[in-house]
C-alpha cells in the first residue's frame, strides 16, 4: 500500500511537471509560436481519442508507462538534432506532448483502480495535489533552463516514471478493492505467482 501510493504521488507530478511543461516549452522552439500553440492545444483531440481506444483494450501498466517511455524518448531525441533545426525539434517536442497527455487521461483511472474503496478519495485527492506541484515547477525549469535542458529534464523524468509504473499491479478486469486488507491479499497473491512463475521450467 507505501509502494502504491508513493509511486502515485512520483507519477502524477511527473505526469503534471511534463504536460505543462511541454505546452509552455513547445512554441518557443524556433518555429512560428503561433502555429506551434495551435498544434500543441490540437493535438490533444486526436490524443485523448487514442487514450480512450488503448485503455480499452490494452493493459494498464502497458498503457501508463509505454506512454511515459514514448514521450520521454521523444523529448531526448532531440539531443541529436542540430539547434538551427527548430521543426525537427518542435515535431519530437510535440510528439512528446501527444503521449504525455494520453498518461495524464490514463492516470486518473487507474489511481482510482489501485486503492481501496475506505482510502480511493484519499489517494486521488493527495495525489492530484502532488500534480499540482509538478505542474507549479514546470514554468520554472522551461523559463530557467535554457531552451533544450528543460526537453532534457522532461524526458529523464518521463522514462523514470515509466519505470516506477512497473513497481505497480495491473488492475484491467480485475474487481475494485474494498479494504486494505484487499489490497495486501492480492498483492502477497500476485508476489506468490510470479514467484512460482519464476521457479517453473517449461517441459
Amino acid at each position: 500500500m507505501r509502494k502504491r501510493i508513493l509511486v502515485s504521488y512520483a507519477t502524477w507530478a511527473s505526469a503534471s511537471m511534463c504536460y505543462y511543461g511541454l505546452s509552455l516549452k513547445a512554441p518557443t522552439l524556433g518555429f512560428d509560436r503561433y502555429l506551434v500553440a495551435f498544434l500543441a492545444g490540437i493535438i490533444e483531440f486526436p490524443s485523448l481519442a487514442l487514450g480512450c481506444i488503448i485503455i480499452r483494450y490494452l493493459p494498464r501498466k502497458v498503457n501508463f508507462s509505454g506512454t511515459f517511455f514514448i514521450g520521454g524518448f521523444a523529448c531526448l531525441l532531440i539531443l541529436l538534432l542540430p539547434s538551427s533545426s527548430a521543426w525537427g525539434i518542435t515535431t519530437l517536442a510535440l510528439i512528446g506532448k501527444f503521449f504525455i497527455t494520453i498518461t495524464y487521461s490514463i492516470v486518473y483511472l487507474y489511481t482510482s483502480e489501485m486503492f481501496p474503496t475506505h482510502n480511493r478519495n484519499v489517494a486521488l485527492g493527495t495525489s492530484s495535489m502532488c500534480a499540482r506541484i509538478g505542474a507549479t515547477s514546470a514554468p520554472f525549469i522551461v523559463d530557467l533552463l535554457g531552451k533544450n535542458t528543460p526537453l532534457v529534464i522532461f524526458g529523464i523524468i518521463s522514462i523514470i516514471a515509466g519505470f516506477l509504473i512497473t513497481l505497480l499491479p495491473e488492475t484491467r478486469n480485475r474487481p475494485l478493492p474494498e479494504t486494505i486488507e484487499d489490497v495486501e491479499s492480492r498483492s502477497q497473491k500476485d508476489s506468490d505467482e510470479s514467484q512460482r512463475g519464476n521457479t517453473e521450467t517449461p517441459t
